[in-house]
């Protein structure tokens, strides 16, 4: 896969999901339609260090393909990071953004011909939200199951939003959702349970996807 150059990206909406989660509506002006795939994340240049590879920042694209020139991000504050405090207290609508990407290889393997067991943390449900929403655009009747382990209270609304519409279109949509205050080096038996509860309940073969927080998940039960 070629890396992508630089490009300029403009800010063109933020909202506020709870009180350390931010939504970033990005816009690619030199590009009619910004094309990527389901999983892929982008690479940010934010002035808060004279070395380059200090002032880089990786998100997931939480959006999907649309066709259009605008993708989305979903980013929680880290109070002490540079990066998110920089994007959560100095960046506005308007606001110009370095960016490289789409990147990485993170993305659905197709035909879809197996079950799909999704786990993450937190925020790392973004390119989760994208591979959903793209896998039920394109029509693509599939069975889903997404263990998803976070503090209850900082579950973003456009996360239960999204959940909703695939219950819609999606009877087999179903969700294991363990709720913490904290999420801490307990995390392997949560993600164990939810690996435990999906292979008693399934005889069928599924393809695991976990995002960076457990990649060791792929590695112990290949």
């Amino acid at each position: 896969m070629a890396l992508q150059p630089w490009r300029t990206g403009k800010v063109i909406r933020i909202e506020n999901e709870t009180a350390d989660t931010r939504r970033f509506w990005i816009q690619v002006p030199e590009l009619d339609s910004f094309d990527f795939e389901p999983g892929q994340f982008v690479t940010l240049d934010l002035p808060i260090h004279e070395k380059p590879n200090k002032r880089w920042r990786s998100y997931s694209i939480a959006s999907w393909p649309d066709g259009t020139n605008v993708f989305e991000l979903v980013i929680v504050l880290d109070k002490d990071g540079l990066g998110t405090n920089h994007l959560f207290n100095d960046i506005v609508v308007g606001d110009e953004l370095s960016f490289r990407g789409p990147q990485g290889v993170f993305t659905l393997r197709l035909p879809l011909d197996e079950d799909l067991v999704l786990i993450c943390t937190g925020t790392g449900i973004a390119p989760f939200r994208s591979m959903v929403h793209h896998i039920k655009n394109k029509q693509l009747a599939h069975k889903i199951s997404i263990s998803f382990l976070v503090a209850v209270q900082k579950i973003p609304y456009c996360i239960i939003k999204s959940w909703n519409n695939c219950k819609r279109y999606y009877r087999a949509f179903t969700i294991c959702l363990f709720c913490q205050e904290s999420i801490g080096k307990e995390n392997r038996v949560m993600y164990m349970k939810c690996m435990k509860k999906y292979v008693q309940a399934k005889s069928r073969p599924a393809f695991i996807y976990a995002d960076g927080k457990v990649c060791w998940m792929k590695q112990e039960n290949d």
